[in-house]
């Protein structure tokens, strides 16, 4: 078959790729458009199979009948398009539309005209989703429609019921006004601007002891003459303003009983009708009894010796007696409104924090239950914290928890009474086991050096005394001391001292024995250090004796008197803790004093204590013009040495030129190391 060229070119000038193609299939003709379309050349496609540019299968999956496409004529004599998949060179498919129409020859050949219908299936299935959505907005708004419909009627009902009860409950009200007015115990009345009396109940009318009908239309000041310069004001008041005045206190004489006194509350209403106030609507009720029981409980209440908090819900102070703002040092005016945890309950009895959730106090408002201590502590408003003993219950109002009442009492003189108790037995406890080491011999010296600073002083050293308790610890002095002074005990423990003293001395150290404010005046002291002298035979130059200036506070007489004798014997008397007593000048005067001690107080800080330093300096020149030497106690860094030395204090000791150590052994067992 050919082709005249007028016909090919027809066809290369169609819309569509066009191939020709014989009755098996074979491609005859192609157009330029069809080698575009599906990316083969001419020369690919003359004489390959027509059915190379249909895919087996459709976009949905489906399996096409490709065989026949280009045959049985007198079927595609209509030239119907038909949708199918073209397949391109490369393999990628995509939606096509052919029309097969027979061409009358001999070979029975066949063209299909093949058109890409992707545009107008995506444009198909963009119209399709948009007519979807539209649908769905459509949908959507219809179903809002008839939901805001089914709304307005269940808000239509809900009017109606709420319009219903609303007029069954004025009804009530009106019905429950009218019983009221009539039979309850407080006054009503309604006053018109005239200030005249419109209505009134029973109640109110036997306020004035006349008859109710003989009250109405007459004016207030007419009826209450004697209030009526009290509460015009307020009438004036609420008609002017149309705001209430309530609960406002007034008393007067009972009609019924002249010289009895009875006591009201009074509350003033504005009564509008429309935009006007037409009148004064009047209640008062007689509190008369709640008055007196109110004064008896006020009287009660601040005669009680107990302590009386009541706090709110909250934790917030209402009301306190005078005995509570006696031990507390708040009033109840500064308290009232805060928290009473944070203002008196807020630390333990040693000052550390107790935290709000901890507190038991509080625990009551939600647990409801009593609460009893037998140990607690209240903080007063300097900050100073007391013992008390409390008793908290719930306030009740009805079944409900409203508030907390607690009763308290200061046990300050309590605890004092156990403590000395405490310490009187402890004493006495103390007296047995001095006893048992006076007589077990568990007494020992430690020796601390005093360094000399200046070359005028020589080295020297202070005994200390430790006991040994039953289990080999070392006691400190101030345990054991103070008891064995109050119970005559120390007059032993000094003579132990004494005579330990003098057999150092004996072998030619210098020593500074500690003697108590007790053995000074004993008699027998004077000649219990000369008789430890002779049998030792130490130096007496060589015993340094101390004494604390407190201790002389209590006899200086006496002191004075073992100075002189003790100098006389050849020792040398030191006054210790120099600067803590109140007539140290009278003591330089009077006492035969070799050594002044400075106090470790004025000493401990002297590097950064300027006040410290003067007064070092100036019980150094002092001390020096009466002939004396220094020493300085609890040295216990360079710097404070370096002070010393260039101050010119004679002595010095403390940590930093040496520790205790102990001098030989009494107990057992015991080695010798720093006490």
């Amino acid at each position: 078959m050919t082709f005249v060229l007028p016909d090919l070119v027809v066809l290369e000038s169609a819309p569509d790729a066009v191939v020709i193609a014989n009755a098996a299939g074979q491609i005859q003709h192609v157009t330029a458009r069809m080698e575009r379309l599906f990316g083969y050349s001419r020369a690919e496609l003359i004489g390959g199979n027509a059915e190379m540019l249909i895919s087996a299968v459709d976009g949905e999956g489906n399996s096409v009948p490709r065989g026949g496409l280009f045959s049985a004529p007198g079927a595609r004599s209509t030239g119907a398009a038909v949708e199918l998949t073209g397949r391109r060179k490369d393999g990628v498919e995509f939606p096509v539309e052919i029309s097969v129409r027979p061409i009358e020859s001999d070979g029975g050949l066949t063209t299909a005209a093949i058109r890409d219908v992707t545009d107008r299936k995506r444009f198909d299935q963009e119209l399709g989703d948009a007519n979807v959505q539209q649908l769905r907005v459509l949908n959507a708004e219809l179903v809002q429609k008839i939901n805001e419909f089914e709304t307005l009627t269940a808000e239509q009902e809900a009017r109606n019921q709420e319009l219903s009860r609303s007029e069954r409950e004025t009804a009530e009200s009106l019905a429950l006004l009218e019983t009221l007015q009539s039979t309850a115990p407080v006054g009503f009345g309604f006053v018109d601007r005239e200030f005249r009396m419109r209505r009134m109940n029973a109640a109110l009318a036997g306020v004035n002891g006349l008859p109710l009908e003989e009250q109405l239309d007459r004016t207030v000041a007419e009826l209450a003459p004697a209030q009526w310069p009290r509460i015009e004001p307020i009438y004036r008041h609420v008609l002017e303003t149309g705001e209430a005045v309530v609960n406002q206190e007034a008393q007067d004489e009972g009609p019924s009983a002249p010289g009895e006194i009875r006591h009201w509350l009074e509350s003033y209403y504005p009564v509008w009708v429309k935009d006007e106030v037409v009148g004064v609507g009047l209640v008062a009720v007689d509190i008369t009894a709640r008055q007196q029981s109110d004064e008896f409980g006020a009287v009660v209440l601040q005669n009680m010796v107990q302590g009386l908090i009541v706090f709110d819900l909250a934790g917030r102070l209402t009301l306190m007696n005078a005995a509570a703002a006696k031990m507390t040092g708040w009033t109840e005016d500064e308290l009232r409104g805060t928290s009473l945890h944070e203002a008196i309950h807020y630390q333990h009895a040693d000052g550390s924090e107790f935290a709000s959730e901890d507190c038991p106090l509080l625990s009551i408002q939600t647990e409801g239950r009593t609460v009893r201590a037998v140990e607690d502590a209240f903080t007063r408003k300097d900050g100073s914290i007391f013992p008390v003993v409390y008793s908290a219950s719930p306030l009740h109002s009805g079944a409900a928890v409203s508030g907390v009442v607690i009763t308290f009492r200061d046990t300050t003189e309590e605890e004092s009474a156990r403590n000395d108790a405490r310490r009187e037995l402890n004493a006495l406890g103390w007296v047995g086991r001095i006893r048992d080491a006076l007589d077990e011999d568990r007494f020992v010296l430690y020796s601390q050096p005093i360094v000399p600073l200046s070359t005028d002083a020589t080295p020297r050293e202070e005994l200390l005394i430790r006991m040994i308790g039953q289990n080999g610890h070392v006691i400190s002095p101030g345990s054991f001391l103070p008891v064995a002074e109050k119970y005559g005990q120390i007059w032993e423990i000094d003579k132990w001292v004494i005579r330990r003293a003098a057999q150092l001395a004996s072998t030619g150290r210098r020593v500074h024995a500690n003697l108590s404010a007790a053995s000074i005046g004993n008699r027998g002291l004077l000649a219990r250090i000369e008789q430890e002298l002779i049998e030792s035979g130490a130096d007496p130059g060589d015993l340094v004796f101390e004494i604390t200036e407190t201790a002389l506070m209590g006899d200086l007489d006496a002191g004075e008197t073992f100075g002189r004798e003790i100098t006389d014997l050849g020792c040398s008397l030191a006054l210790d803790d120099f600067g803590t007593g109140h007539g140290s000048f009278t003591y330089l005067q009077r006492l035969n004093i070799a050594h002044l001690k400075i106090d470790i107080q004025f000493v401990r800080d002297l590097v950064s204590n300027t006040v410290n330093q003067h007064l070092v300096k100036a019980i150094v020149n002092i001390a020096h013009g009466f002939g004396q030497q220094t020493v300085a106690e609890g040295v216990e860094d360079g710097e404070t040495l370096a002070l010393l030395l260039e101050y010119g204090v004679d002595l010095a000791q403390g940590f930093h030129l040496g520790r205790p150590q102990l001098l030989g052994s009494n107990a057992p067992g015991l080695a010798a190391g720093p006490a």
